[in-house]
């Protein structure tokens, strides 16, 4: 196994034209780790003392480059993570995983190792972690919309339930798509045809779909039918879409995560998704992760709905 291993590691870009053998690892432990679609790698604030070496799959890594704006950087198979092991091992961003990816680990020691002994490693290195700060390598396939403390492990106050298809209540105006309604949107009509019954309710106004999560603990619970829900809606054509998220008062990476897959998605084909989340004690996720910096968000429903018209 560490054979196989030692092979795939010395086709990744860190190795690459290096003069590196399998002999080099013969004193080295070396496992392939597996992180799911939609969670968490590592999160702003988060101690890391590890370079990332993928095997297969995709990580969305979320960067503020150099003029401090928040950038993505897509890596994909023999594509490495670089780590700040001068910055107190301590992260400054966020890397959530956008399908299910084989990745290695190598510590700092390892690192240390082969960035004094192999003049390519370092150079490889040095390149890989100088174009991550200026964000100028590997964009994902679409723009986002830009506009610590430990995870609570929670118990659920009620079941999940399940959803046989998705029903739309449909509201249809007369507007069309580049201009805000002429005698403004009625809040209280599209209100009336929620059903705050339901966990996840969903409405259409015009060609807006409306997703209400009624759920006061937006955990990894419901993370399964919220991805469900959000891919068939994508599937089925949706471009312009609204999560309100305003009920929950905590929202967990594993639900931030599945939003943040959806939110690649409908990018890649042109859509564009608003979060709407007054709620201060669930932002906190969005801050400790910096995704708030990601998503584009409104403070209510008719602002987000405006947004779409202007």
């Amino acid at each position: 196994m560490q054979d196989i291993i030692v092979k795939s590691i010395l086709k990744n870009k860190l190795f690459k034209d290096s003069s590196c053998t399998p002999e080099d690892f013969q004193n080295i432990k070396l496992s392939i780790n597996c992180i799911n679609e939609s969670k968490i790698l590592f999160r702003k604030g988060q101690k890391i003392d590890s370079v990332f070496l993928l095997q297969s799959g995709e990580i969305n890594h979320f960067v503020e480059d150099n003029n401090g704006k928040t950038k993505v950087v897509s890596y994909r198979e023999g594509d490495f993570i670089p780590c700040d092991f001068s910055n107190s091992s301590t992260s400054d961003s966020t890397a959530i995983a956008v399908r299910d990816t084989y990745y290695y680990l190598l510590d700092e020691e390892t690192i240390n190792h082969f960035l004094s002994t192999n003049q390519q490693v370092k150079e490889n290195y040095e390149k890989f972690a100088k174009e991550l700060k200026g964000t100028t390598f590997n964009q994902p396939s679409f723009d986002y919309q830009k506009k610590s403390k430990s995870e609570h492990e929670l118990k659920l106050e009620e079941p999940v339930k399940e959803i046989e298809e998705i029903k739309i209540e449909n509201i249809t105006g007369e507007t069309r798509a580049e201009e805000t309604p002429e005698n403004g949107i009625d809040i209280k009509a599209i209100k009336s045809r929620m059903k705050p019954e339901n966990q996840f309710d969903i409405v259409r106004y015009d060609d807006i779909d409306i997703l209400t999560v009624n759920i006061k603990e937006a955990t990894l619970a419901y993370s399964p039918k919220l991805k469900e829900i959000l891919t068939r809606l994508i599937e089925n054509g949706t471009t312009k879409l609204i999560v309100d998220l305003d009920y929950c008062d905590i929202i967990d990476s594993t639900f931030l995560g599945t939003l943040v897959v959806a939110l690649k998605k409908i990018g890649s084909i042109g859509g564009e998704m608003r979060l709407i989340c007054g709620n201060k004690p669930a932002w906190m996720i969005f801050e400790m992760t910096g995704m708030g910096k990601v998503f584009n968000t409104s403070p209510e429903l008719k602002s987000a709905l405006e947004a779409f018209y202007n």
